[in-house]
């Protein structure tokens, strides 16, 4: 079950981070019609914090690096991840580990917030079909609407 959750969990991280690269490219692409430059340049900050908070949560999980050498293996196996004691030569990359994924998770978050003011205008309607009813050119185009008041 741990494997299914890290691979999940790496899958929505990266796929996370992928997706707001991308719309932060086309913000910038579409500077005059879609966002202001303010807002384009506080994504780019945003998701700038959030690559480099994925880089710091890899690097403490996947490669240790915050480990002492002569720490050893951790008690266990390297695949647990549970709480170390303070005095533990693991407390570190834990403590880095979980801040860089918690820190990763609101910053992006705050960067889908940033798509309200794009989208405090925006309206869902249910679409607007037209038929013509019959073959005679006298009764004009009929909408759904009217077409099914008349059954």
């Amino acid at each position: 079950m741990k494997l299914v959750h890290g691979i999940g969990a790496i899958l929505a991280f990266v796929g996370m981070v992928v997706y707001a690269w991308g719309q932060t490219i086309i913000g910038y692409a579409l500077v005059p019609r879609m966002t202001p430059l303010s807002v384009n340049h506080f994504r780019l900050f945003l998701v700038i914090m959030a690559a480099c908070f994925m880089i710091l949560y890899e690097l403490a999980s996947m490669f240790k690096v915050f480990i002492p050498k002569s720490a050893g293996p951790p008690p266990g196996s390297w695949q647990d991840f549970k709480w170390y004691p303070m005095d533990s030569p693991f407390f570190q990359n834990f403590v880095i580990a979980a801040s860089a994924e918690w820190g990763m998770t609101i910053v992006m978050q705050l960067f889908y917030v940033t798509f309200a003011v794009e989208m405090r205008l925006a309206n869902a309607r249910a679409p607007h079909w037209v038929w013509k009813h019959s073959d005679d050119e006298s009764e004009g185009v009929k909408t759904v609407s009217e077409f099914v008041s008349r059954l």
